[in-house]
């Protein structure tokens, strides 16, 4: 964990979140207005294959964007910063079955020193991980400086930037409002496709958990300890492909005959047994398993 940091409890919270939603573009906008209140509506060019764009605005500014029409069937809404967790908590509510495509989550700390060590950490990281890093530098210091850790194109990507420096800038440029020690930790994740399903489940901090190389960072710049997640389906053995083609395929008939057992199982386990085998009163009912030879096609196995 690093040194120099605040002693409040670490959050973190989604700064952006962006999610395919299972329902016709006006019924999502009609729920969405009515949670939002009073609003206005802006249009536009959509993005993403999308053919429109339809943003609602509170005083002339977009909170939340819903991109619908053409090729890709269900509309995709998104919203970022402090409406990133509204827009999360109400699909979570209103449409839990929506599919995250992208969410980013941001851990805000505060220290003397804090964003130097930061630095050294995500260099560490590269170095460990093979990871690429680059970075922003502003000659102006007052604007505050980012790095940036992995590929803006993979799964998961991480910020770290001087946020109290940045949004002084923005307010009061050349002023010092005393955020001057405020860090930001940043991941920005796009979940798998097989995954997104369930990425809308997760809570903010269970992101980081996407890869290996994330949950190791934050456990180092925070001391939090967050599950492993595999974002690609695991592939089934073989065996176990057999297995559950037989017991959908024969589990009907077996438990019949579970059934003619009794229900006793040791009974049911020992019949199927000889009957496997060609035990006993079996020995004769042996089915003949056919087999194939490359380059002589199918045949009957001999005995």
């Amino acid at each position: 964990m690093l040194t120099g940091k605040q002693s409040d409890p670490i959050v973190s919270k989604f700064d952006w979140y962006r999610a395919t939603v299972p329902a016709h573009h006006g019924l999502l906008l009609d729920r969405l207005t009515s949670a939002i209140g009073n609003h206005t509506l802006d249009q536009g060019k959509g993005r993403f294959n999308y053919h429109e764009r339809t943003s609602i605005c509170i005083d002339g500014e977009a909170v939340v964007n819903v991109l619908h029409g053409g090729p890709n069937g269900h509309p995709n809404v998104e919203s970022s910063g402090d409406n990133a967790p509204l827009l999360a908590g109400f699909l979570r509510e209103a449409w839990p079955d929506h599919r995250v495509t992208r969410a980013d989550v941001a851990i805000d700390m505060v220290g003397p020193d804090l964003f130097n060590s930061m630095v050294r950490l995500i260099g560490k990281f590269a170095d460990s991980y093979r990871l690429n890093c680059t970075s922003v530098i502003n000659r102006d210091p007052t604007k505050g400086d980012t790095y940036y850790l992995g590929s803006r194109s993979s799964a998961v990507f991480i910020r770290c930037y001087e946020k109290g420096k940045q949004l002084q800038h923005a307010a009061c440029p050349g002023r010092s409002l005393g955020w001057d020690h405020w860090v930001r930790l940043e991941l920005e994740s796009k979940p798998l496709k097989p995954f997104r399903l369930e990425a809308a489940k997760l809570e903010p901090a269970e992101y980081w958990g996407l890869a290996a190389w994330t949950r190791e960072l934050v456990k180092e710049a925070v001391a939090m300890d967050v599950k492993p997640l595999q974002m690609r389906p695991q592939r089934v053995a073989d065996h176990e492909r057999a297995m559950r083609f037989l017991a959908s395929q024969y589990g009907p008939t077996l438990l019949r005959h579970l059934d003619r057992c009794g229900g006793d199982e040791a009974e049911f386990a020992a019949d199927l047994l000889a009957r496997v085998r060609g035990d006993g009163e079996y020995a004769d009912d042996t089915p003949r398993i056919a087999e194939f030879t490359p380059g002589s096609g199918w045949r009957r196995a001999a005995g």
